[in-house]
């Protein structure tokens, strides 16, 4: 819940909101990465994985 929370909070560059959404996020899955999002969450269109991925960098998740 909290992924989708910081991408969209990213997109709509309320960066602070972002922020703690990935902060809360990492202390619930502690060795979250973009990377594991990548395999976790299916998505249809490479695309849509891109958009959402580049929102989650935006909010302060890391690659690994």
């Amino acid at each position: 819940m909290h992924r989708p929370m910081a991408a969209a909070y990213a997109m709509l560059d309320r960066m602070d909101e972002a922020r703690g959404a990935i902060e809360i996020l990492k202390t619930k899955i502690p060795n979250v990465f973009i990377e594991a999002t990548r395999r976790q969450l299916p998505f249809r269109k490479e695309t849509d994985m891109a958009h959402f991925l580049d929102a989650l960098r935006k909010a302060g998740l890391p690659e690994e």
